[in-house]
């Protein structure tokens, strides 16, 4: 790898996980208001943060390939709500 393209795919790498963490935020925001009492928040918030573990390998290409764009398709891509 040359020093450009070494530059860039860690400038796209960053962006990718800036756009993450703001997903993350707004998913927990989301789920925050969502529940009815703070112990279920507290489960759900769990059982997204090891959603997002799960898919810590997932880039940005393969929601491209898959024709996923934007924040709002990965998020809901796969999201089960509570029975």
């Amino acid at each position: 790898m040359s020093g450009a393209s070494t530059a860039a795919y860690l400038a796209r790498r960053a962006a990718q996980k800036e756009r993450v963490r703001i997903l993350y935020r707004r998913a927990l925001k989301d789920t925050l208001n969502w529940a009815v009492h703070r112990h279920l928040f507290y489960q759900d918030a769990s059982d997204l943060r090891e959603r997002f573990d799960a898919n810590k390998h997932v880039t940005c290409s393969v929601f491209k390939d898959l024709g996923l764009f934007g924040d709002v398709a990965f998020f809901f891509a796969g999201f089960s709500a509570r029975s």
